[in-house]
């Protein structure tokens, strides 16, 4: 089976960095990661309500990645801190995991595209 006719080629950043006393410490640099994800769809309303709430308000696009796809670092995974950047549109959007639809035959993952603040360090 193919894939799907509306995938695009995608480029994450991921800033690395370590844990210390409880406290995210962000190293110089960052690692990119290319991937193929299905086109940014604007988040509806189900979408949304599923995100934290300091979320809603930000949450612009959904997308989805399939299984062979690297993994993608989330809110969800670590703390804002060590979340993934997607830059789609001009601006910068830090990742959310909405659902994991990994364990079947045509696995893939969704994920919310946050706005990022005008002052937030980007990568």
């Amino acid at each position: 089976m193919g894939r799907p006719n509306d995938e695009i080629p995608m480029v994450a950043y991921r800033r690395p960095g370590q844990w210390v006393n409880g406290d995210w410490n962000t190293l110089p640099g960052v690692t990119v990661i290319n991937f193929v994800g299905g086109r940014p769809q604007p988040a509806g309303p189900e979408l949304v309500e599923m995100l934290p709430e300091g979320a809603r308000s930000t949450a612009r696009f959904v997308f989805w990645v399939q299984d062979d796809q690297p993994t993608l670092q989330t809110i969800d995974d670590d703390g804002t801190e060590a979340a993934d950047y997607i830059e789609w549109r001009g601006s910068y959007h830090v990742l959310v995991s909405l659902e994991d639809w990994s364990n079947l035959p045509l696995g893939h993952h969704a994920y919310a595209m946050i706005a990022v603040a005008p002052d937030e360090e980007l990568p």
